[in-house]
């Protein structure tokens, strides 16, 4: 969807809208993540809201990741929260490593400006969303062995994977993740702006 088309949406304010006033009718999808922005994040601006969402999903798409993935892993990383910072360091929305952040940055031509580039949220959605997709081709799929690689460090995950000393603990965040994704599920009919 254009950017133009959920800024429409974002700016008419009003949760039963299913088309924008240009014609252009949104997928499912987008009105989807949009209605989990604005219900997770309430207090951003109707704006805001609207370039968070299209991050989401022009980023996603772009890198072959379901944006429902992308939305549960801020669910589960930061709460929506863009200011967020774990105890080892990682930050913002997708929370993510500097050392992490500034490579993927590099790689995608996002400007870094040192680690408070990580509390920009569209540039965190971008470098987090390029990171889940290279760790999904990483490890070939494997969701699960993906998912603990961007929680404990691909590295750590594949060593652990060779011996087969993975353990639940380790597995356990691909868990959270998913149930997070099954919430969003429920908690929304995709495709429209009324929660269920």
């Amino acid at each position: 969807m254009a950017a133009a088309a959920l800024l429409s949406l974002a700016l008419t304010l009003n949760p039963a809208v299913t088309s924008d006033p240009t014609g252009v009718s949104p997928g499912p999808d987008d009105l989807g993540i949009l209605a989990t922005v604005r219900a997770r994040a309430p207090a951003l601006s109707a704006a805001e809201a609207v370039r968070w969402a299209h991050t989401i999903e022009i980023s996603a798409h772009e890198r072959g990741v379901d944006p429902r993935l992308v939305l549960a892993v801020i669910t589960v990383e930061s709460g929506f929260d863009p200011r967020a910072v774990s105890p080892v360091g990682a930050r913002g929305l997708m929370q993510l490593m500097p050392k992490t952040g500034r490579q993927w940055a590099r790689r995608l031509g996002i400007p870094w400006r040192g680690p408070r580039t990580l509390f920009d949220p569209l540039a965190n959605i971008q470098i987090g969303a390029a990171y889940l997709a290279w760790l999904q081709g990483r490890f070939r799929g494997r969701r699960s062995l993906a998912l603990a690689a961007y929680c404990h460090g691909p590295g750590l995950i594949r060593r652990l994977a060779r011996r087969g000393a993975l353990t639940q603990y380790r597995l356990r965040y691909a868990g959270k993740v998913a149930r997070a994704e099954a919430a969003l599920g429920r908690r929304f009919r995709w495709g429209s702006l009324t929660t269920g």
